[in-house]
């Protein structure tokens, strides 16, 4: 809670990331195709959320290029959960 933004030493952020198994990462992501995303994501729907905002992080840690896709990716994955 006391973190500032683009306050965090490199050297911090670098350790942290380096203890972080895969395990954790899939623990703090939904993650899968656009129907198994859409699954986890029904669960919530079903819970009462009523605003889901899918975001596709792929371009951010890969190819720019991908970004297209993406957006794609994330309508796919509203039109699941609204049953289009």
């Amino acid at each position: 809670m006391k973190m500032k933004p683009h306050d965090t030493p490199a050297a911090f952020a670098d350790e942290v990331v380096g203890k972080a198994t895969r395990k954790m990462t899939e623990l703090a992501y939904i993650w899968g195709n656009t129907r198994q995303v859409a699954a986890q994501l029904q669960a919530y729907v079903d819970a009462g959320v009523d605003w889901v905002s899918p975001v596709d992080y792929l371009p951010a840690i890969s190819d720019p290029a991908e970004a297209t896709a993406s957006l794609i990716r994330s309508i796919d994955i509203c039109s699941i959960l609204k049953g289009l």
